[in-house]
């Protein structure tokens, strides 16, 4: 009777509790001293048949040491309990507990509990918490506060709240089972926290005041559904308080007060109040307290996460979670520690043999190298990686075969992978100075490209060979193309290298094809032909320096440089021409003709157009030309008489001679007149004409144009004219009318190929002017039309490097329009003449185009571009995980291009437009030139520095209250390419910002149900979170082209993101796809956002994913779920681990998801079959569902209202809604407990509070009590170490390999 009046005391404290301030928190030890052998004495009462009876047990001295209690001595004796220590002593920094054995009997035992006091404060409102497996069934002097699992916290019971310096407090408790253990890890815990100010008020008065003092009170209100606990209130008051009842002054300094409870009134019931009184003096009663702070005590404990009893790399709290000893680092004994198998192989830490096959675990080999995996962990190899050091050789090849060092890149230090000098048939045991390699490019392309060379072992891994993509200097049109070009590149200087070109084959049947490697010489632009040898089809050249290099068909090539039918009046005193103009019948006298119209009925030139050209050409002469008109019909007449000066009088002469008189009579050949009459005498013409010229003056040019329509009468002084001609330096252009080919092809043609001049066949009349304005222009290279620095003639005719004629617009100086005279883009014009000067060939050097306002199609014009003809970049892109050296393209033609094929440089400059998206990230960039950089701390500062307008990034949480919300940017460039007009649309979409609303639209797929009800989710198959904020995104970007006034025809839209924002961006790109909008879509780390059954068929979208990331499996295929368009899935750590190393600067990559693939099979297995937009938001419990898989109910056990609600609380916002809580109420000490059924929406809520760090690793794996359906899934989950995205989902990952991907690897 007496142990159940305890009890009943006990519990009446414990209801009526107050709690205060602890001033000392310290993690207690124990303590290493021998405590005093003492005698345990099981007490019972009589006459229950259920309790033992009293007996002796002998007790010996005991060795404390850690946690381990060691017997000193052990005399077997037969007795029915085992021997015990009765007494343990732990040591905190300020205090001491000591935890005795009072009773013990075979159903239970009594113990007390002393907490004193080794500091120098008062430890105020003491609570004490420690590590126990036994159930405490009562507590007397104290209660319990919280009980979780195995640890409690045990509060004051007020009256005993304060422990003074020097003194002690005592308390009882009692189990239900015989003593085994004494409690560990005691703590003293709890702090004082600001509480909300909207959860408390506080009301100042005066009470009386008379001058020179003054009586006043504070009422404080608890505004929450909570008590206020050990409440300290501190403000500021310009009185001076005296006295104060009801409470105490703790502090005072200057104006600023600190009020604690006087005890008795420590606690502050929900919606109560408690007050306290003053005097004071000084001051006006008009002063009141400011600056009010109002703190509560609440009691906690702090799992460490870092404790890891046994040094096996699982902290004690992971180890808990999965049963194993964390005081043994192999709990199971097969070699393998806890933390391997929990973390690097998957296996089961407490089984020897996981899969039961008659293998222990540490005898299997988890990644299939060939090694154990116990051989993996004695040599120190990673045990799920077959190239451990990622230098090509597996690590059983590094042990077994060639005796390397399998956790060294480079084992003899020579700079060459272990790997590369196998494939270099090189000793990677030993040193080697040089080597000899051959590297070929891996670009698609119609020549194979290599490089063969000896170099020193740090510059083996610097060799490159690229294509080097340049559409304006080597377009595939230009003269002679075979392939492209290629950038050769090493660090440092070298002796020699071979480089080669393997073309097709078939190329050889072809006896005019003529391979030859030419340098690009950039600084001069210029070509230069290479010693060029050809064996088979193969092209080779020796270089002694890298540089860009194309193979072309020489004899194609040279034939764009080919002389050029004109010549300069430069270094000559004078030009002298004659037109000499056929005037027989066949042009139009031999038919009738009409005089109202003044022209013929028939014939060649029945209105007289070569004379309405001829006076053009007149007009268009020089005015230091001297020309002359000869014509021929049956006779031959010098109608000028000689040369006439080309002055405008002269002109006019000319022009007069050139004019049409119909003669009404059968006379032919009347001289002085044209009339179309009479036969064709047009060698006896051109003998005329050259009689016409100066004799003796070589310093004046001399032209002939002859035009005839048919067979001459005197071709017998075909030969004799020539000759002539050549003697005499003249040059004959010949023009033939009609139809008379044969007769052209043998006389017409040869007499200007002969001379130097050519020969032009006009069909009809009509075409005349054209002929005749090319012959002038050809006499005529002086005039500059348009006054931009450069004469007509090279306008029409200027010859680039390549092979490839720019035609300027001669009547406009800027033919551009881009705010550059033409003149000013061309420099360095070169005119080069053949031996007698005939003949020239025009050529420059661009700093721009003078064709395109925007030369290399960057956005940046030409007028203002630092390095006009180069749009390739460089920067760094910074990231909260690291600063990396990136380098990439801007080429607005990319959107000309066909977006069913995969663009490897729009993919890499995607992928960094999606990371700088991201705040803080920025991507800092600098053109070729180093002379014109940006920041790049927004999106809009890296649009706008591409010429992009009306830029502006929008955050669509701005617009709408929900989770479904992003961040995109936009801008837009109108561009001009082949007479296509585009206004190309930039769509970057930001991933997940952190925030846990993102994180949960990440893991909302949406329930059927809500569809109708859900405006913004479009497309039923889609994943809802991400459907929402794509249509929302499409919404913005069909208002922003409608703001802009942008052609919806001419419209094409580039759409990217990372993460979240590429599953948005996938979304996105395949809603354009449908309205056959023009969409370029490049996703990288996309979930998998649709169930559309066709969605592999969408052919604008490219999915980038890396194989070790985790965020892509989710939401998972087995629920029906994959990504619009093509994905290509490749593994970071499988392939260029070395290259993300140097990249980002951080040493080792680490995939962090080991297990992944268990991960995502556990989370797919929670939904077995059925439409997973049902099942995952489906009730299967007995209590609210339709009882299909009742394992989703966990039931919580409290002791107390306080604790039970505390234990909701650490339930994430996002996960409630998914779940139903049924409360319980209980007594003094147990029974407050909570069934929480939870739907597999809710697990997955949970694990994107996770995700989002709203809720930490500890709290995911102690704190939140998962149903037994979702078991599986957590502990993969734990195990595959998913605790945040980490390497394999940083945006520098995707840069990587959009860096290294081709459109093969796209299906």
């Amino acid at each position: 009777m007496k142990r159940l009046k305890q009890r009943i005391l006990a519990g009446v404290l414990a209801f009526v509790m107050c709690i205060s301030t602890v001033n000392v928190t310290a993690f207690a030890q124990e303590n290493e001293t021998t405590s005093k052998s003492q005698e345990i004495i099981a007490i019972s009462e009589a006459g229950s048949e259920n309790e033992a009876s009293t007996e002796n047990i002998e007790i010996t001295d005991t060795s404390v040491s850690g946690n381990n209690v060691e017997p000193v001595e052990d005399k077997p004796r037969n007795k029915k309990h085992k021997k015990v220590a009765n007494e343990k002593v732990y040591e905190g920094e300020n205090y001491n507990v000591t935890f005795s054995v009072t009773s013990s009997w075979e159903s239970g035992y009594n113990a007390n509990v002393k907490v004193e006091n080794t500091g120098n404060d008062t430890i105020q409102n003491w609570y004490l918490s420690f590590e126990y497996d036994d159930q405490i069934t009562n507590i007397w002097n104290a209660e319990i506060s919280t009980h979780e699992e195995s640890q409690y916290i045990i509060k004051n019971a007020d009256w005993n709240q304060d422990i003074v310096v020097g003194g002690s407090i005592e308390f009882g408790i009692s189990g239900s089972t015989a003593f085994n253990e004494f409690p560990e890890n005691f703590n003293v815990v709890g702090e004082n926290k600001e509480v909300q100010e909207e959860d408390y008020s506080v009301q100042y008065q005066v009470d009386s005041d008379w001058g020179s003092g003054f009586t006043g009170s504070i009422q404080i209100t608890n505004n929450t559904d909570k008590i206020l606990e050990d409440w300290v209130l501190e403000f500021d008051f310009e009185r001076e308080i005296t006295n104060i009842w009801n409470a105490v002054i703790e502090c005072h300094e200057g104006n600023h007060y600190v009020i604690r409870n006087a005890g008795y009134n420590a606690n502050i019931n929900a919606g109560q109040m408690v007050s306290f009184g003053f005097n004071g003096m000084n001051g006006s009663k008009d002063i009141v307290p400011e600056n009010n702070k109002l703190y509560s005590y609440e009691a906690s404990i702090e799992i460490d996460l870092n404790l890891d009893s046994d040094n096996d790399g699982a902290e004690d709290y992971i180890e808990d979670y999965f049963g194993t000893d964390k005081k043994k680092e192999d709990t199971d004994g097969d070699g393998l520690s806890d933390y391997i198998e929990i973390f690097i192989i998957g296996s089961e830490p407490t089984i020897i043999d996981t899969d039961q096959n008659g293998i222990n675990d540490g005898d299997e080999d988890a990644d299939q190298d060939g090694l154990s995996n116990l051989s993996e962990v004695e040599i120190g190899t990673d045990l799920i990686k077959i190239d451990t050091d990622s230098d090509g050789l597996s690590d059983y090849e590094e042990k077994n075969t060639y005796q390397t060092n399998s956790l060294e890149y480079d084992t003899d230090q020579d700079n060459v992978s272990d790997g590369t000098e196998i494939e270099l048939g090189t000793n990677p045991l030993v040193y080697d100075e040089n080597f000899d390699l051959c590297i070929t490019a891996t670009d698609e392309d119609t020549v194979k490209v290599s490089v063969e060379m000896n170099l020193s072992g740090v510059q083996v891994e610097t060799l490159s060979v690229e294509k080097y993509e340049n559409e304006f200097f080597f377009p595939t049109s230009m003269p002679g193309y075979i392939g492209g070009a290629y950038d050769f590149s090493v660090d440092g200087e070298f002796d020699k290298a071979t480089i080669n070109f393997e073309f097709d084959e078939i190329l050889l049947e072809d006896s005019s094809f003529d391979p030859v490697i030419y340098y690009f010489n950039e600084e001069k632009q210029l070509l230069e032909e290479l010693e060029t040898t050809v064996s088979g089809n193969v092209a080779s050249a020796q270089v002694t320096h890298f540089s860009k290099y194309i193979l072309l068909n020489r004899k194609v090539f040279q034939s764009a440089f080919e002389w050029q039918d004109v010549w300069s009046t430069t270094g000559y005193t004078g030009v002298e021409i004659v037109l000499v103009i056929d005037d027989s019948g066949s042009l139009g006298g031999d038919y009738s003709y009409n005089a109202t119209t003044g022209i013929f009925t028939g014939g060649e030139d029945p209105e007289h157009k070569r004379l309405e050209v001829a006076r053009n050409f007149v007009d268009n002469a020089n005015a230091s030309a001297k020309i002359g008109i000869v014509k021929f019909d049956g006779v031959i007449d010098n109608i000028s008489n000689g040369l006439i000066e080309c002055n405008q009088a002269g002109k006019d002469i000319l022009k007069d001679y050139l004019q049409f008189t119909y003669v009404n009579s059968g006379s032919y050949n009347i001289n002085g007149i044209f009339d179309s009459r009479g036969y064709t005498y047009m060698y006896g013409g051109i003998e005329m004409a050259m009689n016409q010229f100066s004799k003796d003056s070589e310093d004046t040019l001399k032209a002939l144009v002859v035009f005839t329509d048919g067979q001459a009468h005197d071709i017998s002084k075909h030969s004799s004219v020539i000759s002539t001609a050549n003697n005499n330096g003249v040059k004959i252009y010949t023009v033939g009318l009609g139809g008379s080919s044969t007769y052209f092809t043998n006389y017409l043609q040869p007499l200007a190929q002969n001379t130097g001049g050519a020969f032009y066949l006009a069909s009809n009349a009509n075409e005349l002017t054209d002929i005749y304005n090319d012959i002038n222009e050809k006499i005529d290279i002086e005039t500059d039309s348009d006054g931009d620095g450069i004469t007509d003639y090279y306008e029409d005719n200027m010859v680039m490097f390549n092979g490839v004629t720019l035609a300027l617009d001669k009547n406009n100086p800027d033919t551009d329009n881009d705010g550059v005279l033409d003149g000013k883009e061309v420099c360095e014009l070169k005119y080069e003449y053949n031996s007698d000067k005939t003949k020239v060939i025009v050529t420059g050097k661009l700093i721009s185009s003078p064709l395109e306002p925007d030369s290399d199609y960057d956005g940046k014009p030409d007028s203002t571009d630092k390095a006009p003809l180069n749009n390739h970049f460089t920067g760094t892109l910074t990231t909260e995980y690291a600063t990396s050296n990136i380098a990439f393209d801007m080429d607005y033609r990319w959107f000309f291009n066909d977006n069913n094929i995969y663009c490897e440089d729009l993919s890499i400059t995607s992928s960094l437009f999606a990371s700088a998206i991201y705040q803080p990230n920025s991507l800092s960039i600098i053109d070729s030139e180093k002379m014109d950089t940006t920041s790049g701390t927004s999106m809009s500062d890296i649009m706008n520095y591409f010429g992009m307008s009306n830029t502006k990034t929008i955050e669509l949480k701005d617009t709408y209250n929900d989770i479904h919300v992003s961040e995109v940017g936009v801008g837009y460039r109108t561009v001009s390419y082949n007479g296509e007009n585009k206004n190309i649309i930039a769509v970057v979409v930001r991933g997940t910002n952190g925030t846990i609303d993102e994180w949960s639209s990440n893991f909302e797929i949406g329930k059927l149900g809500d569809f109708e009800s859900e405006v913004d989710w479009i497309n039923v198959d889609n994943h809802m979170g991400f459907d929402i904020a794509a249509n929302r995104i499409i919404n913005i970007v069909s208002q922003y082209v409608s703001d802009n006034q942008l052609e919806m025809n001419e419209c094409a839209y580039w759409i990217t993101g990372h993460s979240r924002g590429a599953a948005i961006a996938n979304i996105i790109g395949a809603y354009y796809e449908n309205e056959q909008k023009r969409a370029y879509t490049y996703t990288y780390a996309a979930p998998n956002t649709t169930m559309n059954a066709d969605a592999s068929d969408y052919k604008t979208i490219f999915n980038v994913v890396n194989a070790d990331d985790f965020v892509p499996c989710l939401p998972m295929t087995s629920w029906g779920y994959t990504r619009y368009g093509k994905t290509a899935s490749i593994s970071l750590s499988a392939n260029y681990e070395k290259e993300w190393e140097n990249l980002t600067g951080i040493w080792d990559y680490n995939p962090d998801t080991y297990g992944m693939q268990d991960t995502v099979d556990a989370l797919g297995d929670i939904i077995a079959s059925g439409d997973a937009r049902e099942e995952v938001y489906k009730y299967t419990c007995n209590c609210h569902g339709d009882n299909s898989i009742d394992t989703i109910t966990v039931t919580n056990y409290g002791i107390s209202k306080d604790s039970r609600e505390k234990a909701i609380a650490k339930i994430p916002s996002n996960a409630l809604p998914y779940c139903t809580i049924t409360r319980y109420d209980g007594w003094l000490v147990g029974g407050w407990n909570f069934d929480n059924c939870q739907t597999p929406a809710y697990f997955m809520q949970i694990l994107a509070a996770q995700m989002s760090g709203e809720l930490t690793k500890k709290q995911f794996v102690v704190d939140i009590n998962i149903a037994k359906r979702y078991e599986n899934a957590k502990t993969a989950v734990i195990k595959s170490a998913i605790g945040g995205l980490s390497h394999p989902h940083y945006t520098e990952s995707y840069y990587i390999l959009s860096n290294n991907l081709t459109n093969g690897a796209f299906k």
